[in-house]
């Protein structure tokens, strides 16, 4: 999905696919260290092979991860993940049901 932001440019919205550990990797890679360090309260310099598997290896049911990204096929600006408590079946009723963070790569569209 194309959307325009309120200041002008126009991003990408899409579903992270297995194929887009360079994507999510590169998000990563562009953060810089006080992100990470409130991200993951840690530091940390690079994802693990298995840290991209799971952000990239998505069930749609019980999670969701989006990524925007400056134009078709271009550089990542932000990724976001949703995850369902696996222990109900049901819509979310209240945050402690659910989980959302996203991430930005630290660049704005042109």
């Amino acid at each position: 999905m194309i959307v325009t932001l309120r200041n002008g440019p126009s991003v990408l919205i899409r579903q992270v696919q297995a194929a887009d550990v360079p994507l999510v990797a590169d998000v990563f890679a562009r953060l810089s260290p006080k992100s990470r360090w409130m991200r993951f309260l840690a530091t940390k310099s690079h994802l693990t092979e298995a840290e991209l598997h799971y952000l990239t290896d998505i069930d749609r049911h019980d999670q969701e991860v989006l990524a925007t990204l400056d134009r078709p096929g271009g550089q990542g600006l932000w990724v976001a993940r949703y995850i369902r408590d696996p222990t109900t079946r049901r819509p979310p009723r209240s945050p402690s049901q659910s989980s959302t963070t996203g991430t930005a790569g630290g660049l704005a569209p042109n």
